[in-house]
């Protein structure tokens, strides 16, 4: 989503296609809200069961 180069995050996004011309006015708005974003390395990207106070788990606690 994009790398940092000298000590500035530069967002870069792989459409996988070309937009059409309406989605490039909202593609713009998009990266104007992020600019200034810097993703933050202590932040992990992980799953976690918010049914529980502790987080975890458990197969059977997804069927009633």
């Amino acid at each position: 989503m994009g790398h940092s180069r000298e000590r500035v995050w530069d967002w870069t996004f792989p459409w996988r296609r070309n937009r059409f011309v309406w989605e490039i006015k909202m593609g713009d708005k998009f990266m104007q809200l992020l600019e200034g974003n810097t993703p933050k390395r202590d932040n992990l990207d992980k799953r976690m069961w918010k049914a529980e106070a502790d987080g975890i788990f458990f197969v059977r606690f997804a069927y009633f």
